[in-house]
């Protein structure tokens, strides 16, 4: 699959970069025969570059380096064929130039997979974190000619986070359930199934927990029929809180659909969230934050370790929040909300054309121009039936208890124009389901994650004072904070369980293809090799 990095714009950039890409244009014919151009390895020996796994003593070390880590990458989520494994324990000992082809060719893609991950990255990220991750293959082939170690060097590339550490630690466990086929498909011949239920569906849920490490089936005389006790509800409950689904320790549709996904299923999940993580920073910053938006969490991270986590809402299937990476900088008590035009057009406008005050109700007027000072000019004067949103004035709601966004918003400037803020509509955390907004990201408690970011500043205690004293403030961070918008199914909870989560977004499945058609891909592209 053709990666391209698209720089240039504004705020931030795609990262996208390059799998196979020409990279470089030249005509001179390679000194390694057989090569393609287009897969940007020919640049290297062009350039006169040594052979690096053929020929000699160093080179046939390095090729035992490389194969050894392709032997062991299957524990990472990574497939050890898509790199030719098989092709090159095959024809080790016969030396030449496939060898060589095969061997530059797996080992640039697989320091690329590493650092970037294996499908174009649906993440915006900024320049600089983009040019952090850029890689080019005739620069890991030189590199690969100076180091020392090819383990090492290749160690070093890894996306090296706590979330895809996490993930790499339930593969394993999960993989042994597949394996095992550890459970199969249960039905019940009731709808629900609850505390004080007997008979053989009590059986079958005990088992299938039992399968996962949820519950250990008591010892029953054989004629004994299986009792849901308060034992079995509880360790339904944590089953439930294992899928993000609500708590109430009861069998229903929901969680019997969820009881009966496949081991092979999960794995297959745990895998498709490695790649995403493969696409965060491979270092993070001492603090930073991050949203899981299928999740509805924002956590806060201090030397890789989650501090604490406060519930979201995010935004709607309709209006998607978008997943991004960028730093905050300053939070804003009593913000005015500015109405995206969008909004205006479609709710905003119609409802001010029907009830002139309706404005007014909500707490809102219209200024002209985008300063904070921005003159107020009469509604009256306005055709609201006739709305584009590019009338060159705004609406905007006054700060205070009933604004959209609460009181207090946390920013980080963004091409999205999202960000987190409070929200007065709290009932709506109560949900388990919480996707509700138009795509900015509600928090639960935004006192406790003020007293987070605003360590270092004078206003360090004060968050209180600041949050209600009615007045505008603009309060810039003691140091940038860098935040990430992310999008995960599998995901580590506080106590470092995995959370199996469901695809709000419905995205695991193109993410599957993506995967896929890479791996298709690469089968050809080693087999274009062969000469």
């Amino acid at each position: 699959m053709i990666k391209q990095c698209l720089s240039g714009l504004a705020a931030s950039l795609l990262i996208s970069v390059a799998h196979a890409q020409v990279e470089e244009g030249g005509a001179s014919p390679s000194t390694l025969p057989g090569l393609d151009g287009s897969q940007g390895l020919a640049a290297y020996y062009d350039d006169g570059g040594q052979r690096l796994f053929t020929g000699s003593r160093r080179a046939n070390r390095r090729l035992g380096q490389l194969i050894d880590v392709l032997r062991e990458i299957d524990a990472a989520g990574y497939n050890a064929e898509a790199y030719g494994l098989s092709k090159l324990e095959g024809m080790r000992r016969q030396g030449g130039d496939e060898l060589e082809r095969t061997a530059a060719l797996a080992f640039s893609s697989l320091a690329l997979d590493l650092r970037e991950g294996r499908t174009d990255p649906l993440i915006t990220y900024t320049e600089e974190q983009v040019a952090e991750k850029q890689l080019r293959r005739a620069d890991i082939l030189e590199a690969a000619s100076t180091t020392r170690s090819i383990k090492r060097y290749l160690s070093d590339l890894r996306t090296d986070n706590p979330i895809q550490e996490a993930l790499i630690s339930y593969l394993p466990e999960y993989r042994q359930y597949a394996k095992d086929n550890a459970w199969s498909s249960i039905s019940l011949s009731e709808n629900v199934l609850e505390q004080g239920a007997t008979g053989e569906d009590v059986a079958a849920v005990e088992e299938r927990l039992a399968a996962e490490g949820f519950y250990r089936v008591p010892r029953r005389a054989k004629d004994e029929p299986a009792l849901y006790t308060e034992d079995l509800a509880e360790a339904v409950s944590a089953f439930q809180t294992s899928r993000g689904i609500v708590e109430d320790g009861v069998v229903g549709p929901e969680t019997l659909r969820r009881m009966n996904e496949t081991p092979q299923e999960l794995v297959r999940s745990i895998e498709l969230n490695l790649e995403r993580a493969r696409w965060l920073p491979g270092e993070f910053a001492d603090r930073f934050l991050m949203v899981n938006i299928a999740d509805f969490t924002v956590g806060a991270w201090k030397n890789e370790k989650q501090e604490f986590t406060i519930r979201t809402v995010v935004g709607t299937l309709y209006n998607q929040t978008p997943v991004f990476a960028d730093e905050m900088e300053y939070v804003v008590a009593n913000p005015y909300w500015n109405i995206p035009a969008s909004i205006l057009v479609e709710e905003i406008a119609p409802q001010q054309a029907k009830n002139p005050g309706y404005l007014a109700s909500k707490n809102m007027e219209v200024v002209e121009g985008w300063g904070n000072d921005a003159p107020v000019i009469d509604p009256g004067s306005i055709d609201w039936s006739n709305v584009t949103g590019g009338e060159g004035w705004r609406v905007r709601q006054r700060g205070g208890p009933t604004n959209a966004l609460g009181l207090i918003k946390f920013m980080f400037p963004n091409q999205y124009a999202v960000y987190l803020h409070d929200s007065p509509a709290e009932s709506l955390f109560d949900r388990t389901d919480r996707a509700f907004s138009h795509g900015c990201i509600r928090v639960e408690d935004p006192q406790k994650l003020a007293e987070w970011v605003l360590q270092g500043t004078e206003w360090s205690g004060r968050e209180a004072e600041l949050i209600n004293g009615g007045e505008r403030r603009q309060i810039a961070l003691a140091e940038k904070i860098p935040t990430y918008i992310g999008y995960f199914t599998v995901w580590p909870d506080e106590d470092g369980s995995p959370l199996f989560l469901d695809d709000l977004y419905d995205r695991d499945d193109a993410l599957d293809q993506a995967l896929r058609e890479q791996e298709r891909s690469d089968e050809q592209r080693f087999a274009s090799l062969v000469r």
